[in-house]
C-alpha cells in the first residue's frame, strides 16, 4: 500500500473500515472531480456524500474519478484564497497534508519552518542550548537578521547545528540551523538544500540570503537562504 504524501508508509495487512468523519483524525473518503495542476501545489475540487470543495495538496498526480481519503480535520482552512500562479479566487480552499488511495490513517507534514502555516498561525521554533563559534569568514545567525537588508541577495557563509530537518519537500530539503546567537527574537535560520544532514550535525553553509520570499499557499519567509551547499 502506497500513501501519497511525503513519505510516508503503512504496513497494516488487513483494511481498515472507511473512516467515519465525524472522528477527528479520521480520513474521509471522497471522488475527484476535477484537477489542476500547479508548480508546488495540485488542486482538486472532490466531493463526499454531502458535499463538494476544493482541496489542494502537494504536487503529484491524479485523475479524475479516482478515489482519495483525505484528513479534513487537520486540513487549513483558507477563506477567499487568491492563487497568484493559477490568477483565480478560491472562496474557501482546504490545503490538506494527508492523503491516501486506501482508508488508513497517515501522518504528513507541510513545510512549517519558521513562516506562516496556510492557517495563518506562527510556527514557533524551539530554541536549543547550543553554542557554535562562527565559521571562518562566516557570520553568525544574530548578525544575518540583523543586518538583513544588507545581505538581501547576497551569497553568506554560516555555521550551525542542525535542529530540525524536512527532507524532500517541493523538491528540496528544508533545514533550520541554529548558533547559539539571537538578534531580538530571531534565533532560527530555516534553509533549503539538496544536502542530506542529519538533526544534531554541525555544519557549514553557504547560500544566496532571500527577504519577504513567498512560496505560496500561505508559506512566507521574511528570511530564507535558498540552494544552500555544505562547505568545510
Amino acid at each position: 500500500m502506497v500513501v501519497i504524501q511525503l513519505i510516508v508508509a503503512c504496513a497494516s495487512p488487513q483494511p481498515k473500515p472507511k473512516a467515519d468523519a465525524t472522528q477527528k483524525g479520521q480520513l474521509t473518503s471522497t471522488k475527484v472531480a476535477e484537477v489542476i495542476q500547479g508548480t508546488s501545489y495540485t488542486y482538486l475540487r472532490v466531493t463526499d456524500a454531502l458535499s463538494e470543495k476544493w482541496v489542494a495538496v502537494s504536487r503529484q498526480e491524479f485523475t479524475v474519478g479516482e478515489e482519495l481519503y483525505l484528513n479534513l480535520e487537520t486540513a487549513a482552512v483558507m477563506e477567499n484564497f487568491h492563487s497568484k500562479e493559477l490568477n483565480r479566487d478560491f472562496p474557501t480552499i482546504l490545503f490538506v497534508s494527508t492523503v491516501s488511495r486506501e482508508p488508513e490513517m497517515a501522518s504528513a507534514q507541510m513545510p512549517a519552518m519558521g513562516g506562516k502555516t496556510p492557517a495563518g498561525k506562527k510556527a514557533a521554533p524551539v530554541e536549543a542550548n547550543v553554542k557554535v563559534e562562527p565559521a571562518e569568514g562566516g557570520i553568525t545567525i544574530a548578525e544575518l537578521y540583523n543586518k538583513k537588508a544588507n545581505y538581501s541577495g547576497k551569497k553568506v557563509k554560516l555555521k550551525g547545528a542542525v535542529v530540525k530537518v524536512n527532507d524532500q519537500i517541493m523538491g528540496r530539503n528544508w533545514i533550520h540551523l541554529q548558533d547559539g546567537t539571537k538578534n531580538g527574537e530571531d534565533f532560527d535560520l530555516t534553509l533549503t538544500t539538496q544536502a542530506t544532514v542529519l538533526v544534531g550535525d554541525v555544519i557549514t553553509i553557504e547560500g544566496v540570503v532571500a527577504l519577504a520570499k513567498d512560496f505560496g499557499a500561505g508559506y512566507f519567509y521574511p528570511l530564507i537562504i535558498e540552494d544552500a551547499t555544505i562547505v568545510k
